[in-house]
């Protein structure tokens, strides 16, 4: 079962994440109406978190039971052909430059996408592929959550529901005793915190939120569609507002879930306006490129940023929207010529084998 109407809200979570990297701070984003909205575009990658455990429970619904090998072989499948050609031009990109230091131990880490689990080397490299790092943690996880516990289709998962309530409500509070400045003020804790906010285990509640929303929808919605625009346009706007007004609390661990768990189950079940204007070709396009986007996000800003200042070209401004037609433009290529025929061959090869 595929719900076409969140593909697009994959591409805006990832334009969001690009504006919080290089954009913040340009205009209109610097503006003061929702510069602070912008500033925290992280939490887009809460978003990530949460809509794949969610999708990946739509995907599964009817099996009962998810093959290990089979479905690392999907993932991979899907993940990493970009994931190394970020690498790739990474790398490329370094030699171009003549960077004469090569953080070869980051190099290797986030080629096995390890590095999100090692202190210091976390956002070594590809800075944006920390967050693939955390996603393969998941995806190990996923065949034995969804065959012990997850085909309990009746009273057995309400167990389950408290488990995953508990250890959102846990990582929630770890993350706000140990920001700075706000309950505790230790030696060291920045660092400390800075590891915490990359390490895969604070990051799981999002996944298990996504996993349990899915059960929900599947036993609740998945065929009564109804019309949910005025809810859906309410939860954005309070989400803009909420993220907009914070200044302290982290809502990047899993606490904007509160907003993103609601909207992400009424858009899989409405069938209003919004449904059908973002299910439409362009949109759902721009949803399937948008793990491109993310991903050579870095590489495509450097090989930018180093060309305009080559040609003189120092405007910020400029140098963000020059970057981001062209990752659009190579995201587009990248997928159509690169990312869904690999994906495809590999898929082939894996029926083959069977």
């Amino acid at each position: 079962m595929r719900i076409e109407q969140l593909t697009f809200f994959r591409f805006l979570a990832a334009i969001w994440v690009v504006i919080f990297h290089f954009g913040r701070d340009v205009f209109p984003f610097n503006l003061p109406y929702f510069n602070n909205f912008f500033k925290q575009g992280d939490i887009g990658v809460s978003f990530f978190f949460f809509l794949s455990g969610f999708v990946m429970i739509i995907a599964y619904q009817y099996k009962n039971k998810v093959s290990f090998v089979d479905y690392m072989r999907n993932r991979f499948a899907r993940i990493y052909p970009v994931f190394l050609l970020a690498a790739m031009l990474i790398l490329l990109n370094k030699i171009i430059q003549q960077e004469g230091h090569m953080n070869l131990k980051g190099l290797l880490l986030n080629l096995s996408m390890l590095q999100a689990w090692i202190p210091g080397y976390q956002l070594t490299y590809n800075i944006a592929s920390w967050t693939l790092s955390v996603e393969l943690f998941f995806y190990l996880i996923f065949p034995f959550l969804f065959n012990r516990f997850y085909t309990k289709r009746a009273a057995g998962l309400s167990q389950v529901f408290i488990a995953i309530a508990a250890v959102w409500v846990i990582t929630q509070l770890v993350l706000i005793l140990f920001k700075p400045g706000l309950l505790l003020n230790l030696k060291g804790l920045p660092h400390l915190y800075d590891t915490l906010r990359f390490f895969p285990l604070m990051h799981l509640n999002q996944f298990l939120v996504g996993n349990m929303v899915g059960l929900l929808f599947i036993r609740r919605h998945a065929s009564n569609g109804r019309n949910y625009d005025l809810p859906i346009i309410l939860i954005l706007t309070l989400t803009f507002i909420a993220v907009q007004l914070n200044k302290d609390i982290n809502l990047f661990g899993g606490l904007v879930l509160i907003f993103f768990a609601p909207l992400v189950y009424l858009i899989a079940a409405n069938n209003g306006i919004i449904t059908k204007i973002v299910r439409g070709r362009l949109p759902v396009f721009l949803g399937e490129i948008s793990y491109g986007i993310y991903i050579l996000q870095f590489p495509l800003y450097y090989f930018t940023k180093y060309w305009l200042f080559y040609m003189d070209v120092k405007n910020n401004t400029v140098i963000f929207f020059a970057t981001l037609f062209i990752l659009i433009v190579f995201s587009s290529a990248s997928y159509v010529l690169f990312e869904k025929p690999v994906r495809d061959f590999l898929k082939k090869k894996k029926l083959k084998a069977h």
